[in-house]
């Protein structure tokens, strides 16, 4: 923690140009219902999660879980800053802007920060002469409070001009297993030191995802940078990159252009060929609104479901979400050495109504001490949504009232080891 005069913030910077506050969970434990109160009126303004002062220019706060503060994040001094990917929950201000920070992202890397937002309280609240342009997935909650309500004040706060739906999801890299991991592999130490030849091939479409997101993430300077740049140029990414478009085109809703493209992909390994099958089922059942599978398609998508994914790939969460099973991973890379995971339980996602159209909530299992990562991604793979949680946070809602029709992928990722994966229906 830290003292701003009167205030007081989990961690403030000052005169810090260039600084990154990333991947922090600032909660306050003391009260855990889903709202502010009871917090004291005047600690409302001066209880901050992350606070940003002067000559911070080109600070970046990113991936951060801000909850049940006064405010999320408070950004005072008169440099521009990069805000991108927070989550801030049941504050009683999310983001308060009392500096100038500049313009927030392109219609191409929208900044894709979330809120949940209590009634009566504020999304984000301005003053002096700021009015950042904010480009986001979308103009509605989660993503940006309402501009015709109490939820920003003033409403001119925020100018949107340009919503960046079918920009790339810039906040991908927190919803799954990081690239930057495959740098233990190198250095044969952790856990991905166990990984095979077949499952390290298994990471190259997430690799590859990665490059395309943010293709200057590799510091070369660093050691591991050197070395992770010699394990990307050893890989062979023709087939990833095939994959990626085709995602691409389904999310795109391209669906002649997805069907030519797997219709000319040759499958090089197992984890290859396992996203051809798949699709190849999705393509002649789902694209054409057919949900009955044949006798010969379902044997198929039962086998590769019960795969490992991390032998087998990501198509094995399709396979599960085509057949509407919830399967738990509960191996890890390490226990191919001498440990088992085996007696370890998990009781399943509670997620209703399903279907819906509007909003949904859920139930999940996390023990105290536990943590999470929840992803909503389309069928394609495509992260929608992404945000922390917590043994307190096991009951939650998020909204879909900007989602096409059909069917969704709800994952919860217990602790970056165990997966739960639940379909969504959107209707």
């Amino acid at each position: 923690g830290a003292s701003v005069g009167n205030e007081n913030a989990g961690i403030h910077i000052n005169n810090c140009p260039s600084a990154t506050i990333s991947n922090n969970t600032i909660e306050r434990t003391n009260y855990t219902a889903t709202a502010p109160a009871p917090l004291a009126a005047n600690q409302f303004n001066l209880q901050f999660g992350i606070s940003v002062g002067n000559s911070c220019t080109g600070a970046v706060v990113s991936n951060n879980l801000l909850k049940l503060l006064g405010t999320g994040i408070y950004a005072f001094g008169n440099t521009p800053i990069t805000l991108k990917c927070n989550n801030m929950v049941n504050n009683s201000t999310g983001l308060w802007i009392n500096s100038l920070i500049g313009n927030q992202g392109t219609v191409s890397a929208p900044q894709d920060n979330t809120w949940t937002i209590p009634s009566g309280y504020m999304g984000v609240r301005r003053n002096g002469q700021s009015q950042p342009q904010f480009y986001t997935r979308s103009f509605s909650l989660p993503y940006m409070p309402s501009t015709s309500s109490s939820q920003m004040i003033p409403p001119a706060a925020i100018q949107p001009t340009s919503a960046a739906n079918s920009a790339p999801n810039t906040c991908y890299i927190s919803a799954g297993n990081p690239p930057a991991g495959l740098v233990q592999v190198i250095n044969e130490e952790g856990e991905y030191s166990y990984l095979s030849d077949e499952e390290l091939k298994s990471l190259d479409v997430d690799l590859y995802k990665t490059l395309k997101i943010i293709p200057d993430y590799i510091d070369e300077s660093t050691f591991e940078g050197q070395k992770m740049q010699e394990f990307i140029d050893s890989v062979d990414l023709t087939n990833a990159a095939k994959i990626y478009e085709y995602e691409q085109k389904l999310a795109q809703k391209d669906t002649i252009g997805a069907k030519e493209l797997m219709a000319l992909f040759d499958a090089y390994s197992d984890v290859e060929y396992n996203y051809k099958r798949v699709y190849e089922i999705y393509n002649r059942s789902w694209l054409e609104k057919e949900i009955e599978f044949t006798a010969e398609d379902s044997l198929v998508l039962n086998e590769i479901a019960y795969l490992s994914p991390r032998v087998a790939g990501n198509a094995v969460y399709t396979a599960r979400v085509l057949l509407g099973l919830m399967i738990i991973d509960t191996e890890t890379y390490a226990a191919k050495s001498a440990q088992s995971n085996s007696g370890i339980e998990y009781s399943t996602i509670k997620i209703y109504p399903n279907p819906s159209s509007e909003f949904f909530h859920y139930e999940l299992p996390l023990k105290e001490g536990e943590n999470g990562i929840v992803s909503i991604m389309d069928i394609s793979g495509k992260v929608l949504q992404t945000w922390a949680v917590d043994f307190n946070g096991n009951l939650g809602s998020f909204y879909v009232q900007n989602y096409s029709k059909g069917v969704y992928v709800f994952e919860l990722t217990i602790n970056n080891d165990q997966k739960i994966v639940q379909k969504l229906i959107v209707k």
